[in-house]
């Protein structure tokens, strides 16, 4: 897979504001995938919910609601899936909503892998905070270069949640054996535990995409070293003698 064919217009996708064409230009395409580029909580909030909701984007809600002095509503942007909300205030969102269709900015399928993955982060990475508590989450930690940031990104079926601890004028860097692990996964699964208590949360991912089998995994690929290294057999022996010369038998690439 060349990077600088898939990176790029799946990262337009999903559509990150503060990053730049020519950044890509200066870093490389293939650093795109490790967070060489520069974003906000919001933004990164933002793209990680394609991956919640099956490859559709959730905008992000800073007020719910805008009353006027006589108590109508000026301006809703209620969430139907918003567990704080009343359930007939829900029902009427539901209802002004109707007929409108999400953002698709990748597809489903992939979305549903990396929500797997993510949920593994979980289960088998490191994070024992959010393992201890039992909690139904997905996410993925991120440490920047010289520990000027550490990430966490994260949702369950109810909600998402963003850390950050950092310096945002890249002065003053973390401990030097800090890491997201140790800082944001403990403090995002403390904030989880208190805000998700009591409420029904499904397993992730909890929605499979209509075509996609429940045991796709994504397929077998060898990595770049395994591909280009043809697999050969031991060399074979004649049986004429000891001054014969061996002749190697090589072998062919099996498709993945």
């Amino acid at each position: 897979m060349q990077p600088q064919h898939h990176a790029f217009p799946s990262r337009r996708r999903i559509s990150l504001p503060t990053w730049r064409r020519e950044s890509a230009a200066k870093i490389g395409f293939q650093a795109l995938a490790l967070g060489a580029s520069c974003t906000r909580i919001d933004e990164l909030t933002r793209a990680f919910s394609a991956f919640a909701r099956n490859g559709s984007l959730e905008e992000p809600v800073y007020l719910r609601r805008v009353r006027d002095r006589a108590g109508q509503v000026v301006e809703d942007n209620t969430a139907v899936s918003d567990p704080m909300g009343p359930p007939d205030v829900r029902l009427d969102r539901m209802v002004a909503l109707a007929g409108q269709s999400t953002k698709t900015v990748i597809p489903p399928r992939a979305a549903w892998l990396t929500s797997q993955l993510l949920r593994r982060v979980v289960t088998k990475g490191h994070a024992p905070a959010l393992r201890s508590t039992g909690l139904l989450v997905a996410g993925k930690t991120g440490t920047s270069s010289a520990t000027m940031d550490t990430w966490f990104v994260g949702y369950t079926s109810r909600s998402m949640i963003t850390t950050w601890i950092g310096d945002d004028r890249r002065e003053r860097p973390l401990g030097y054996k800090d890491a997201a692990f140790m800082l944001n996964v403990p403090m995002a699964a403390r904030f989880l535990w208190e805000t998700t208590a009591g409420q029904p949360l499904r397993d992730i991912p909890w929605e499979r995409p209509a075509g996609v089998r429940a045991n796709d995994t994504g397929g077998n690929l060898r990595t770049t070293m395994e591909a280009g290294k043809p697999k050969t057999r031991p060399r074979r022996v004649s049986a004429r003698g000891s001054g014969a010369k061996a002749r190697p038998a090589t072998g062919r690439l099996s498709r993945a």
